[in-house]
């Protein structure tokens, strides 16, 4: 900018300028945790329904399944007996898809993969979960009976971008070539 010989016009040039930028800026920085703030506590899931495959060989009288509630969370009951050890070694690898007229669509770029040791440590979903089943922070799993009734799945880590809809969690768990687990939890985003 020149400002020749008229210093005073020039400096009041650069002060509005800089008010409107830090304005701006203000207000970007606004907006961005409004929506941050809004989108999480904004997000609700309802779990529809539970397909499971289990192997009999490490699994016996397995029942998962949502629960019924209307306070728009995800629940989920879990009656099952862990009967055989499950290697160290096994792979857990869980997509989220979108749905449309109920066929999975393309994934949504949600797309976990860990061993079971690792599980234990996740924070997102599966490590609450084990903790909650009071399953031993040891690896690899032992065999063991849980039972749980009716268990809110937390949703602080869970993206908060997704629009609502219908989603499909697809979670397998694979030891070499033999699968041990596999579920389809059908969910509904508002």
């Amino acid at each position: 900018m020149d400002c020749g010989m008229n210093f005073s016009s020039c400096y009041e040039t650069v002060v509005t300028s800089l008010i409107m930028y830090r304005q701006m800026l203000l207000l970007l920085i606004g907006l961005c945790a409004l929506r941050s703030g809004l989108a999480q506590s904004d997000l609700q899931i309802v779990i529809d329904n539970i397909d499971t495959e289990v192997n009999e060989e490490y699994f016996q009288n397995c029942k998962i399944e949502p629960c019924e509630n209307s306070a728009l969370v995800p629940t989920i009951t879990i009656h099952c007996e862990f009967v055989k050890e499950i290697p160290k070694d096994t792979r857990v690898h869980s997509v989220l898809y979108g749905m449309i007229n109920g066929e999975p669509t393309d994934p949504t770029g949600v797309d976990i993969e860990m061993n079971s040791c690792q599980m234990m440590n996740d924070t997102m979903a599966m490590g609450p979960l084990l903790k909650a089943m009071k399953m031993a922070a040891s690896c690899p799993i032992q065999p063991i009976k849980v039972s749980l009734d009716c268990y809110v799945i937390p949703l602080d880590e869970f993206p908060d971008y997704f629009p609502s809809g219908e989603y499909n969690y697809n979670i397998v768990l694979d030891y070499e070539d033999v699968n041990i687990m596999t579920l389809n939890v059908y969910m509904t985003f508002y």
